[in-house]
């Protein structure tokens, strides 16, 4: 920032002013931006919300400052204030796939049934930049399923739900070992192994 300021002050009647001054004000927005993220990953949410705002102050337009806004309120815990900031960096740019992971950790937090009313509204590109919240979610669900199940003694039922969620978790071991005790627990002993 510092040389790009110099070589616009050594001609400020330069045709290319312009230019260097649109250099000088994007470097100065990703400057702040950097700082904030370093503020908050410091756990300096305040420093880090001064940061953000200065760059919001700088470039209004860009989506980025708003969303290091909503990570530093949901990193102070409130969750309103994030919401409202992952939204709005949403309506500046509805790629912003951080905005669409930081609204959907907050409704997982809140309810895995507002999580999922949430990810089933967002468009097949927005779904897939969060495919792993979805898959845990669901096998959360399932999970949950299992063990109703599991408590009624309802085993081959459970055992079909815990293949479902191998599927969506291969290799989880485990998920092979709930499988494993469903089989088992319905009597179906060769297939436990």
């Amino acid at each position: 920032v510092a040389q790009v300021e110099k070589a616009s002050d050594l001609d400020p009647q330069s045709d290319n002013r312009g230019k260097w001054d649109s250099l000088l004000k994007v470097n100065r927005y990703w400057l702040l931006i950097q700082q904030g993220d370093n503020a908050l990953k410091a756990n300096n949410t305040a420093q880090a919300e001064r940061y953000y705002q200065q760059a919001r102050n700088i470039d209004n337009t860009d989506s980025y400052a708003v969303l290091g806004l909503g990570d530093a309120a949901a990193a102070r815990k409130d969750n309103d204030a994030a919401e409202r900031y992952y939204r709005q960096a949403l309506r500046m740019d509805s790629g912003n796939s951080n905005a669409v992971r930081g609204l959907a950790n907050i409704y997982r937090a809140q309810s895995p049934e507002k999580a999922t009313q949430f990810i089933q509204s967002l468009s097949a590109s927005q779904r897939r930049s969060i495919d792993d919240i979805e898959r845990s979610l669901t096998n959360e669900q399932l999970s949950a399923q299992a063990e109703q199940l599991e408590s009624e003694g309802k085993y081959a039922q459970a055992a079909e739900i815990q293949r479902r969620r191998l599927a969506l978790s291969p290799g989880d071991v485990w998920i092979t070992y709930r499988l494993s005790r469903d089989l088992y627990s319905a009597g179906q002993r060769s297939q436990a192994d």
